[in-house]
Parts: structure tokens; sequence; C-alpha cells
């Protein structure tokens, strides 16, 4: 039997919290979150170059249409950045975000010589 948990995703989720945060990593999972409304988004998990894992949920307007524009896919390599906020009055604010993709990128698995590649790669 099956629990209905098991499709949840694993790691830590991301929070866009300043200007500057990124995340560069391997795609190891693709599907579908939600929103802090319960509305279906764009969801991936992030195998970064030391190893931990991340799941972006694209609850982020900007970011989910970058996501959907980019279709990043399992063993691609991606940079996610935070590059800015607008403010868009009353008191709302839309986040903006830089997508990069290198179709078929991914370094797997992780090793030393990995994670002193990929400080250049972006």
């Amino acid at each position: 039997m099956t629990d209905s948990w098991d499709g949840l995703p694993n790691g830590n989720f991301q929070k866009w919290e300043s200007i500057g945060d990124e995340i560069v990593g391997d795609v190891i999972g693709k599907g579908i979150g939600q929103d802090v409304n319960g509305m279906d988004v764009p969801q991936i998990v992030i195998r970064q170059d030391d190893a931990s894992e991340v799941t972006v949920t694209a609850g982020q307007a900007q970011l989910r249409a970058k996501l959907l524009e980019a279709r990043p896919n399992v063993g691609d390599r991606i940079k996610i950045a935070f590059i800015k906020t607008e403010d868009r009055g009353g008191g709302k604010t839309l986040k903006h975000f830089d997508v990069v993709i290198k179709p078929g990128g991914a370094k797997s698995p992780v090793t030393p010589e990995a994670v002193a590649a990929a400080a250049d790669d972006f």
C-alpha cells in the first residue's frame, strides 16, 4: 500500500527574501506544486553543487512565467536568481527573476571537481 504523502517533494523549500538570492544546480525532479492560494504551479527539485536538495515552487507570478517559458527538464542545469522588485501599488510588489537553463547540462554525480567547475558555468 502507498501512503498519500509519498509524492510530496523532498528537501528544503527555497524562499526568495533578498535581491541576489539564487540557486544553481541540477534539475532532479519536476512536478506540480501549489502556491499559497492553492493554485497549481510549476515545481522543480534542484540538487545544488554541495549535494543539498532544494524544492522551488513557482508561486511568484514572474517566476512561474519564466519557468513555463524555459521548460526545464530533469537532467538540465539551472540557475534561478531573484534580481529585483517592482512596486505594484496598494502595498503589493512583483518579484523579478532571471532563469537560465543549460539543457542536458546536469553534473551528476556530484564530485569535488564538479563543484569547482560549476563556479564557471554561469
